[in-house]
């Protein structure tokens, strides 16, 4: 009998059990086939934007939804791209966007998931249906620390000779070529390429779009390469204005201007060049008999680099020189930074998180210190209750104690809650930080924006086009969904929709931040006795709640500053010639703790917007040479708007400029490795890391060439140098200081060498000020880490 009972029971939970469970869904079938392309030949660069080609062939019915494409550009970002479709029946379609980028350590890789995803109607809907073709995006990954060179010709083959730059001293450079239909509408398809060259080939051919797109690409800090054309004007369509020459005209010049000790002589003496007037704002790079054969022009962030004749005819395009002079005139000359030029490598966005767009994340409100609750708390128990006994008992009205106690606690309860959640219950909130720096007349850094939802749903951000690369940060989000901060492009503004936030919860984007700038600061200023004396105008639309001056390891705190006026400045500096501003991210910052007030975040804010602004902005601050001034401002820079609602705004943000100032200086100076303006270049090998600590690099095995140059207000001046000592620490690598005047390294060999005016010490500096030291790196059991060493240059400023 028992068990008998115990089948029964037996059968009863598993017939409740099967009609219990989730029956499988499947997605709806389509006849909708999808095939993916990505990037150019094939390949993209890690972190940066792509072109991706999709055809989309559709046999069955007509067709009308959204194709979702997930994206990861570092291990902490991520988002989805929105491409509606209308298909007719049996239709083939193709487009063409840009992927803001991808890289393989993204956790999300890992998890092996679709990262296409196909909707019948509005993706919000959440109607997905099944397709077949590509899940996945096909991708092959170029090094991160190569330069790209991207190629648009009539005929390839002509230029086959520059693939040699790549096996020549194992420069980490890869050339792609690139199709009429890979060409994107949008200047971040064009990221993944450092430098295009375009040689014999008619760009009108692109439509208006493609051409936009390589303009603002260039604009953006892309190296523009252009060979000569005797119909430049008509076959470079919108780019033509951009050229350093109008050529009108063809004559014969001798190709010494080709040769160098380093690099074969050409066989050919003569060769063809197109010539004609040159634009005021250019600069003629080399020259033949008073002909310029090489132009160069800046553009925005960018440069235009221009030959007077073909990059791929003969006998030029034989010539087994040719990939050599061509990465020393054309890629060197334009002087684009190196792209391990950061702190942290090439993958800036990870870094970029935590030490820059985290703080943004902290809103303020209202808090209650322990004593304020004490006080509440003993008010209740002892002032309260007593009070209200007496009352009720003068009024024989004891028996209501009941209700009247737990509703006087509720409405305690109920204010408090109200008093801490007032600043997050009416409207949704919107912080947005900066950090800038302003060149060429653009306004170029990085941005967070930070969105606080009040209720639970669905929020939209309006990002304008062009201004900010708004990647959604993906830290707290694990694992990664699909359709999570969806990018749709509008008529002028791109759209990023986060579908299900929270209550009371965050969401952020962070990227790269550009826009024209409306204003500057206006200087009058001069250095004498080590007092800076002088004016600063405010020319911008902002008012800057206060104006630092950067110089060295100064920092000088001057106040406020509104929109329109002047500030009068009359500061003690330490010395005389002001260098461009060194160690600004070895201050470090605060981080936030515990309560705190509003104030205390402001000033954690301003901290860290010093701290990344010196961090990663430090080769544009250090560009030009210059002391720079620093501006903070609560005004809002990039206007971001949340649609549909009336979000409260608050913004920090920081404007960086160079400028001059006039020194009144004669007599002696002493300037030590902090006062000079360093760079490097890569002979061989590879720069791993840049350290946040100044004299610190991280190097791959190979040799590089390290630059210190005298800031701009010493080179500018008649100097007596008379002495220069180099200090070197540790074993890491070998060192050798250049002598321009024999044009030969020599050897550092003691820790300590001091070379003198009795030395010929001016043959180690060039005549705009320059120092350079190439750097051995062996390899040391792998270990990459070296120091650099200390620099003291000593000299007399003539009058």
């Amino acid at each position: 009998m028992r068990k008998y009972i115990k089948g029964v029971i037996v059968l009863v939970l598993l017939f409740f059990a099967f009609c219990f469970v989730a029956k499988p869904v499947f997605a709806e079938s389509t006849g909708v086939n999808v095939k993916l392309e990505a990037g150019m030949d094939g390949k993209v660069k890690t972190g940066r934007g792509f072109p991706l080609q999709i055809t989309v062939e559709n046999t069955g019915p007509s067709f009308n939804g959204d194709l979702l494409i997930d994206y990861y550009p570092s291990h902490n970002t991520g988002g989805t791209l929105a491409v509606h479709l209308d298909l007719p029946k049996n239709s083939t379609k193709t487009y063409i966007i840009s992927v803001p980028g991808m890289t393989p350590d993204h956790p999300a890789q890992y998890q092996k998931k679709s990262a296409v995803h196909l909707y019948s109607g509005d993706w919000k809907d959440g109607k997905e249906v099944s397709f077949s073709g590509n899940k996945t995006l096909p991708l092959k990954y170029i090094e991160f620390d190569k330069q790209v060179i991207g190629i648009i010709s009539g005929n390839i083959d002509r230029l086959k000779e520059l693939k040699t730059i790549s096996t020549m001293n194992n420069r980490p450079i890869e050339i792609v070529e690139l199709q009429n239909s890979q060409i994107p509408k949008q200047a971040l398809g064009l990221e993944m390429i450092d430098y295009l060259l375009v040689d014999d080939y008619i760009l009108t051919k692109l439509n208006d779009d493609q051409q936009e797109a390589i303009r603002t690409w260039v604009n953006n800090g892309g190296v523009f390469i252009a060979g000569g054309s005797p119909h430049a004007a008509q076959s470079f369509g919108k780019l033509a204005e951009l050229l350093p020459i109008k050529m009108n005209a063809e004559v014969q010049v001798n190709s010494g201007f080709l040769k160098d000790g380093n690099r074969e002589d050409p066989a050919f003496n003569e060769l063809t060049v197109f010539t004609g007037s040159v634009e005021k704002d250019a600069e003629v790079v080399s020259e033949s008999g008073g002909i310029a054969t090489v132009m160069k022009k800046n553009f925005g962030m960018g440069t235009v680099m221009q030959t007077g004749f073909s990059l791929g005819d003969e006998p030029l395009a034989s010539w087994k020189g040719y990939g050599e002079w061509f990465y020393e005139v054309l890629m060197q000359g334009a002087d684009k930074p190196s792209v391990a030029a950061g702190p942290y490598g090439p993958d800036v966005y990870g870094a970029l998180y935590y030490e820059f767009a985290e703080i943004n994340e902290y809103f303020p409100a209202s808090h209650f210190s322990i004593w304020q609750l004490v006080g509440l708390l003993l008010g209740y128990f002892i002032i309260l209750v007593p009070i209200l006994y007496f009352i009720l008992k003068k009024l024989d009205k004891r028996e209501h104690a009941w209700w009247i106690i737990p509703s006087l606690s509720i409405v305690m309860s109920a204010a408090i809650f109200g008093i801490g959640a007032k600043d997050r219950i009416a409207n949704p909130r919107l912080n947005q930080m900066g950090i800038y720096v302003n060149h060429q007349g653009y306004l170029t850094g990085y941005q967070a924006a930070t969105l606080l939802s009040n209720k639970s749903g669905t929020y939209s951000l309006e990002i304008p086009k062009d201004q900010f690369k708004a990647l959604p940060s993906t830290n707290m989000m694990m694992p990664m969904p699909s359709a999570e901060g969806v990018i749709e492009e509008k008529r002028k503004e791109y759209e990023v929709v986060f579908q299900d936030v929270e209550y009371w919860s965050s969401r952020t984007l962070y990227g790269d931040a550009k826009k024209e700038s409306d204003g500057s600061f206006q200087t009058n200023l001069t250095v004498a006795n080590d007092v800076l004396k002088g004016t600063i105008q405010n020319e911008y639309p902002y008012d800057f709640n206060d104006i630092v001056i950067w110089t060295g390891r100064e920092r000088l705190s001057l106040g406020p500053l509104k929109k329109g006026e002047v500030l009068k400045v009359n500061e003690k500096v330490k010395q005389s010639i002001l260098s461009p501003p060194t160690a600004l991210n070895t201050r470090g910052y605060s981080m936030p703790g515990g309560p705190g007030t509003k104030t205390d975040m402001e000033a954690m804010k301003k901290e860290r917007l010093e701290y990344a602004a010196g961090t990663f902005l430090s080769e544009s601050i250090h560009s030009r040479s210059l002391p720079v001034l620093a501006g903070f401002t609560n005004d809002e820079v990039i206007a971001l708007d949340m649609t549909g609602e009336k979000e409260k705004k608050h913004h920090d943000n920081l404007i960086v400029e160079p400028f001059e100032a006039e020194v009144n200086l004669t007599g002696d100076f002493t300037l030590t490795t902090d006062g000079l303006v360093s760079s490097f270049n890569v002979i061989n090998g590879r720069i791993i890391e840049k350290t946040p600590v100044a004299d610190e690099i991280l190097l791959e095995e190979g040799q590089y060439e390290y630059v210190l140059q005298l800031p701009k207000a010493a080179a500018v001046k008649p100097l007596l140098l008379k002495e220069i000592l180099i200090r070197t620490k540790g074993s890491q690598a070998s060192f050798e200081l250049y002598n321009y005047q024999t044009a030969e390294y020599v050897p550092i060999e003691k820790t300590t060498v001091k070379i003198t005016a009795a030395e010929q010490a001016e043959e180690f500096m060039a005549e705009d000020g320059k120092i350079m030291l190439k750097i051995t790196k062996q390899n040391n059991g792998g270990d990459p880490f070296v120091i650099l060493p200390d620099i003291t240059i000593k000299g007399e400023v003539l009058p």
